[in-house]
């Protein structure tokens, strides 16, 4: 993050090289997959280095709905949702 800062809004599959070989969270972003997994310390990170709540155009649910699906209170907390 602190040689390439613009890869917290990139999407997996915009990195992928073989886009042949796609799966199934190439439209998720490294915040997006960090909160669907309800890992806390990772979004945090990424929330410090600008990485961004709206997502991208790709985004097929936002994240606050990928937080309310899987995330705990701490993730929830983290992106500013009210309980």
């Amino acid at each position: 993050l602190v040689n390439e800062p613009d890869l917290v809004h990139s999407t997996f599959g915009s990195l992928r090289p073989n886009k042949s070989k796609a799966c199934d969270n190439d439209w998720m972003t490294p915040l997006a997959f960090a909160v669907a997994c309800d890992q806390a310390e990772i979004a945090k990170l990424l929330l410090n280095h600008d990485s961004s709540v709206i997502g991208v155009a790709e985004l097929r649910r936002s994240i606050h709905a990928l937080a309310r699906e899987h995330a705990g209170p701490e993730v929830q907390q983290l992106l500013g949702m009210k309980r």
